[in-house]
């Protein structure tokens, strides 16, 4: 199983960037493969990807959340993969955030180099979003109230991968 991990600087708050990071339905927003994320339940999320000419489909489980720090889940159907997202505070207006995702469709070195590069440009797309939400009048990301936190026996787990090497980042 391959591990990708990258990180981008965001000038939010954690609240705000942890709030937008619970909220699935937004990721086709920041991440290109991603066709649709549908919330089933508390912590059960419905992915659709698109890679190329190929749709997936696939369940995932959230299996852990700390308010305003991390997001952690797997896939309980599809390809085998976990994710997790953390969010370090770095000043009261400035994160860290960190995505790794460990997936067996990215053994490949070619196919781990691609998740990468997706990965970072799904980041910096995040951080476009976020940051321009904090310039824009009234506009995007919000800070909720943070849930209660749940622990977890299992590893991480990821969101958004498929059975092809760029479809979580």
């Amino acid at each position: 199983m391959a591990r990708i991990q990258q990180s981008v600087d965001i000038k939010v708050p954690p609240q705000v960037a942890y709030s937008q990071l619970i909220r699935f339905e937004d990721y086709p927003r920041f991440m290109d493969e991603v066709e649709s994320a549908e919330q089933v339940d508390d912590t059960h999320v419905r992915w659709t990807t698109r890679i190329g000419e190929h749709t997936h489909d696939w369940q995932s489980e959230v299996v852990d959340r700390k308010p305003d720090q991390l997001i952690e889940w797997r896939n309980v159907e599809g390809p085998v993969s976990t994710g997790r997202f953390e969010v370090q505070a770095q000043g009261a207006d400035n994160v860290r955030v960190s995505f790794t995702i460990d997936s067996e469709a990215t053994t490949a070195g070619d196919a781990a180099d691609a998740l990468s590069r997706q990965v970072e440009a799904n980041l910096q797309r995040l951080k476009q979003m976020l940051e321009g939400a904090g310039a824009a009048a009234g506009g995007g990301a919000q800070p909720q109230p943070s849930e209660p936190a749940r622990q977890s026996s299992e590893g991480y787990g990821d969101v958004g991968t498929s059975d092809k090497a760029a479809p979580t980042n």
